[in-house]
């Protein structure tokens, strides 16, 4: 099932090879790259980011979680090893591979490492990427494809962003919301709001 039509079809078909090479939850795949799209789309205005970097975060997106065959508790770090040393990816540019196993790595835990070759510039353009896969990854914390997310709304002169969501327990991912959010409050200099029904909770810079 294609996710973006801008990725070229060799490169999505090489995705899914190593999906089920490694027997990856291409549901949770899936939804994570699509939340992913739509997190990059909308939030275009103030990301700083471009259309060339939507291919390696939908990618990532696809191929964050690879590394649980090897095993859970690090699995951010196996993801990255085989992400750049499968040959089923040696084909791919090698700053693309790069870019997809730097955000693989750094879709949890919360300190930031540093990318090959890359200059503040770069490093902060990949920052602000791995933000939005870590939101998105946590909007699917549950790996049930349920989670929406309806709206967001923008508030600049107050510094906020608005989140409204369906199908998404709050109040059990809290702690993981904050771990994960706190990038993307930090990028975006702005505090966070997540509403789902009644339930609400806010992250802001410095979480």
């Amino acid at each position: 099932m294609a996710v973006n039509q801008e990725i070229p079809a060799s490169w999505l078909d090489d995705c899914y090879q190593v999906l089920q090479k490694y027997r990856g939850d291409v549901s949770h795949a899936q939804k994570v790259a699509r939340l992913a799209e739509g997190l990059f789309d909308w939030t275009r205005e103030f990301s700083g980011l471009n259309d060339s970097e939507r291919i390696p975060l939908v990618a990532a997106g696809l191929l964050h979680d690879i590394g649980h065959v090897v095993g859970a508790a690090k699995h951010h770090r196996h993801s990255a090893w085989l992400l750049r040393n499968d040959e089923a990816l040696a084909a791919w540019p090698s700053d693309l591979r790069e870019t997809v196993a730097w955000l693989a790595l750094n879709h949890r835990k919360s300190r930031v490492r540093e990318a090959r070759g890359k200059d503040r510039a770069a490093m902060g353009r990949l920052w602000r990427m791995a933000a939005i896969l870590r939101l998105a990854d946590v909007f699917d914390r549950a790996h049930n494809q349920r989670t929406a997310v309806h709206e967001m709304q923008v508030d600049a002169d107050n510094a906020t962003i608005l989140f409204v969501l369906s199908e998404f327990d709050i109040s059990t991912s809290a702690e993981a919301i904050r771990r994960k959010a706190a990038w993307a409050a930090e990028a975006w200099d702005a505090e966070l709001i997540f509403i789902c029904g009644d339930d609400r909770l806010s992250v802001t810079p410095g979480d």
